[in-house]
């Protein structure tokens, strides 16, 4: 899916390139250099018109966009590392999705990375009636950047596998053969027009997320975003109401931060499903948990938030702890933790003292 700003009126003092000169056209090239992109692009007139309806014509859509982006880069970030990816990827989405996890497509795909359902279910997603991990940050993020990391394999070529992300392998062959070479300027032609149009399409993204600033663009962020926003992973069988009673927080504010739960619903799991709330929720949701039985007289409860690379050997280390304990907190079944995602700990009051 190529995802299109709706288009406002009301502008804002900025650097507005109408109609364009020179000048600010080699800022932007300059700009765009600086970058680094991985793939070949031109700086013409379709580029420098998308970056125009990004920071004049569409202000308010691409403020809201760059908004919601702040709570998922972190995430695109780590698993782009994890897999050796580029990081500029990180701006898929907002061609794709405009950075809208509950987003879907007349077509069918869903999600940040707009998955088509068989292609998500390739990659290990469930796709039912229930529960569409399409639609799950992190799950249809780490399937994404997989796929990403397939395409690259068998085109060695970023651009080819952004056009091949778009419409598929079997399309970029196709061309290439056509083409007779994989120049992109040369087999484009052969592509579908939405196809023709993606690589710029994602140069202008690129370009309106690293220098939003530079044309007095401002995030509007979230409510609620303020506190921070963490995951927790929940196994039992539990109802969006429940979540709603225990943490004040609404069924519709629930329900759009884990748009994957399509009957207000999470299911029953042993692996766990990590849901995403404000940090404030989480730790209300822990009260409801909380059995008590860790509540000793020399053990000070507290949390701790998973920040990129960290294992849960790294903070049994750390925090001078066991690992088979931080698992039992956590009701956790194996080793898997995902950058943002709370634990809770139980320390000895003694050692913390001696810290000090």
């Amino acid at each position: 899916m190529l995802f299109i700003i709706a288009f406002t009126t009301q502008l804002k003092s900025a650097e507005i390139f109408e109609p364009w000169t020179s000048h600010n056209q080699k800022m932007v090239s300059d700009r765009l250099a600086s970058l680094k992109l991985p793939m070949q692009f031109e700086v013409n007139e379709d580029l420098l018109s998308r970056i125009q309806n990004y920071t004049i014509l569409g202000r308010n859509e691409t403020e809201a966009m760059l908004g919601r982006s702040a709570m998922y880069h972190a995430i695109f970030d780590a698993q782009l590392q994890k897999e050796g990816l580029p990081e500029i990827l990180r701006y898929l989405p907002v061609i794709e999705s405009g950075m809208n996890a509950g987003i879907s497509s007349s077509a069918g795909a869903a999600g940040l990375w707009q998955l088509m359902p068989q292609t998500a279910r390739n990659y290990g997603l469930t796709v039912n009636p229930l529960l569409d991990e399409r639609m799950d940050v992190y799950k249809s993020t780490n399937a994404a950047i997989k796929m990403l990391s397939a395409l690259y394999d068998q085109f060695g070529d970023w651009g080819l596998v952004l056009i091949a992300y778009n419409s598929g392998p079997a399309k970029v062959l196709s061309a290439v053969k056509q083409a007779g070479t994989k120049e992109y300027s040369k087999l484009s032609k052969y592509l579908p027009r939405e196809t023709q149009v993606y690589i710029p399409a994602f140069v202008a993204a690129a370009y309106v997320s690293k220098f939003y600033a530079q044309h007095n663009l401002i995030p509007k962020f979230p409510v609620l975003s303020k506190e921070g926003f963490r995951s927790v992973r929940v196994h039992n069988q539990m109802s969006f109401d429940q979540i709603s009673k225990a943490t004040n927080l609404s069924v519709g504010t629930i329900s759009k931060l884990n748009p994957s739960f399509k009957q207000y619903q999470i299911p029953r799991s042993e692996l766990g499903h990590l849901i995403i709330l404000p940090a404030e929720g989480i730790s209300q949701l822990r009260q409801l948990w909380s059995d008590g039985s860790e509540n000793k007289k020399d053990l000070f409860q507290t949390t701790y938030v998973i920040s990129k690379d960290e294992t849960l050997e790294s903070i049994a280390t750390l925090f001078k702890v066991k690992v088979d304990d931080l698992k039992r907190w956590n009701n956790l079944q194996n080793d898997e933790l995902v950058i943002n995602q709370e634990l809770q700990l139980f320390l000895s009051k003694k050692s913390l003292i001696n810290k000090v």
